[in-house]
């Protein structure tokens, strides 16, 4: 139900005189209380976005109580953090999302992390790419941490510009990975307390076979069976426990999974538009830890690792 005095408009147009007459007639049913309010606020927000070509991303300004400064609120860009093994598709799926978002006329653009074009950044693609350099388990940790809080301030900026941000791997990569090779879990975890939570994690969930048989993979130092297979519970772990994780079948055809991710981003994005929802921070992670691999990694050791 809408509040009193609710009125809709889109930058750059002016709502016309059937538009004027469905805002009131919604206004006086809001005053009776019918449910109907609703479904006539949805039709109202649908004919603005038609008119405009502006969708969930950005294109509409909320204004209340006239008697008061009008205040514009334009709805945030969302979130979405695509997750998964080696070679599951993510590079590719982020790419092709983007450009089926803006095509819905919603602003989108892609983020992937680690960026190796930072300072922290050229440090880790030499560790990745040359099995040679010689780093502690701990200092690449944080290395990896270091490298998304480098870009908080360009992530908020872009979502409050309502511009949503499609981000090929973030936290829980960090902490799956150095934790599948001995890290304690709440160790790794700490670090990462501060930075912006997905509103939505969809996580590529593939079979091992399909994995290894995908171009290129076991050329980086992270991309063997074990650490791969131990990966995937751990982030079958964040999946169960986690209340914005979302499991795809990556499987699947390309555009199949295309299609599922689209879907599960849009209805995100709709959502933090039509309840105008806060951007919200991590404070704490969840991991399932009911089977025994999980628990044994929230267990490992009193400090760092085994």
């Amino acid at each position: 139900m809408i509040s009193n005095y609710h009125t809709y408009a889109a930058y750059g147009f002016e709502i016309d005189l059937i538009q004027l007459s469905l805002l009131l007639f919604t206004t006086m049913i809001a005053w009776y209380g019918d449910g109907s309010a609703y479904w006539l606020e949805e039709v109202i927000i649908s004919l603005i976005g038609q008119q405009t070509g502006n969708t969930f991303g950005g294109g509409m300004t909320t204004t209340t109580n006239p008697g008061q400064d009008k205040t514009s609120i334009m709805s945030r860009g969302a979130l979405v953090v695509v997750e998964g093994v080696d070679r599951c598709g993510k590079t590719s799926q982020t790419l092709k999302l983007v450009e089926s978002l803006n095509k819905r006329n919603i602003p989108a653009e892609r983020m992937a992390f680690p960026d190796r074009t930072t300072w922290t950044g050229h440090v880790i693609s030499k560790y990745l790419s040359d099995k040679d350099c010689k780093l502690s388990d701990e200092a690449i940790h944080l290395l990896f941490t270091a490298n998304r809080w480098e870009k908080v301030e360009k992530i908020k900026e872009s979502l409050n510009k309502g511009v949503t941000l499609v981000v090929d791997r973030y936290s829980y990569s960090g902490i799956a990975f150095s934790t599948a090779k001995g890290m304690n879990f709440h160790w790794c975890s700490q670090p990462e307390i501060g930075l912006p939570k997905p509103d939505l994690v969809v996580f590529l969930n593939i079979n091992p076979e399909n994995q290894k048989n995908r171009p290129g993979f076991g050329t980086e130092r992270y991309e063997t069976s074990t650490i791969q297979k131990k990966v995937t519970e751990i982030f079958h772990g964040f999946a169960k426990s986690e209340d914005n994780w979302q499991v795809i079948d990556a499987n699947q055809s390309f555009d199949k999974v295309h299609s599922d991710m689209l879907y599960k981003i849009e209805e995100q994005i709709k959502n933090i538009a039509n309840y105008n929802t806060p951007l919200q921070y991590f404070v704490d992670f969840n991991i399932n830890n009911e089977n025994k691999p999980i628990n044994n990694y929230l267990n490992v050791g009193n400090g760092f690792k085994d």
